[in-house]
């Protein structure tokens, strides 16, 4: 519990300084307005915690004009990455053929698939994490 506590702390201390400097603001006042609070999006706005509202288009569009593009860009989707399933097919070599989905490998690569989707949400980027020991699967 303490290797926890500190960690959270680690991550509140980071967090505190990254927005007090963002926000040209005292530590100890974002630290007064935070404490571990979340905020709609109009109440950070009265704090003075977040410039405009919007949303996703709004802030493309912000952050264009922030690196002076003029008028002259667009917004270019990247392609999902691919599931480990699909992945495993492209090694060993597609074929239009049916594969049976219910032998040993395919359900072995369909439950790497859901572990590696869980990993890929561990995005946090001081590493703080709490998993169960086991994982629950549902059939």
């Amino acid at each position: 519990m303490a290797l926890f506590q500190d960690l959270i702390d680690d991550g509140y201390e980071r967090f505190l300084h990254v927005v007090a400097a963002g926000r040209n603001k005292p530590k100890e006042a974002v630290h007064e307005i935070a404490q571990g609070r979340v905020w709609s999006g109009r109440d950070a706005h009265k704090m003075g915690l977040v410039d405009d509202l919007g949303g996703l288009g709004d802030a493309i569009a912000h952050a264009a004009q922030r690196a002076s593009l003029g008028s002259d860009w667009s917004v270019k989707g990247v392609p999902e990455e691919k599931s480990l399933f699909e992945l495993i097919k492209e090694l060993l070599g597609s074929s239009n053929r049916p594969v049976a989905q219910t032998d040993a490998v395919s359900i072995l690569v369909r439950e790497l698939a859901d572990d590696l989707q869980t990993l890929r949400r561990l995005n946090d980027p001081a590493g703080v994490y709490a998993l169960m020991p086991e994982t629950i699967r549902i059939k």
